[in-house]
């Protein structure tokens, strides 16, 4: 899969690939340990954050999947010049903890822990 050359600014795919690379840094994980979780090798994944390779739909669903995001909230936006804008980066809500620990008022409480 190629990827759409622009003239100014970032790709589509190069953006995706920053909004992915800032998920995987915030999970301190490396392009090979994310490779399997998206079905491809971690040199794959390296060309894909560049923006060398195309990113398919089942890999972006899959990525939004693993990391606990929208699909949506790894799509650029175009910056109106013929290039994209990398979407801003949303950490994923920590489920484990929401249902443990449920908010009260302004005060945590430690119910469940």
């Amino acid at each position: 899969m190629t990827t759409m050359k622009v003239q100014h600014g970032l790709a589509p795919d190069e953006a995706i690939g920053m909004t992915i690379n800032q998920h995987l840094f915030a999970r301190k994980m490396s392009g090979n340990s994310f490779g399997p979780v998206i079905g491809v090798s971690g040199a794959t994944v390296s060309r894909k954050l560049r923006g060398n390779v195309g990113w398919s739909v089942t890999e972006l669903l899959t990525a939004a999947s693993f990391f606990g995001i929208e699909p949506a909230d790894l799509m650029p936006t175009p910056d109106g010049m013929g290039g994209w804008i990398p979407a801003p980066f949303k950490p994923a809500r920590r489920r484990d903890v929401d249902a443990l620990v449920p908010q009260v008022g302004l005060e945590p409480t430690t119910h469940g822990l």
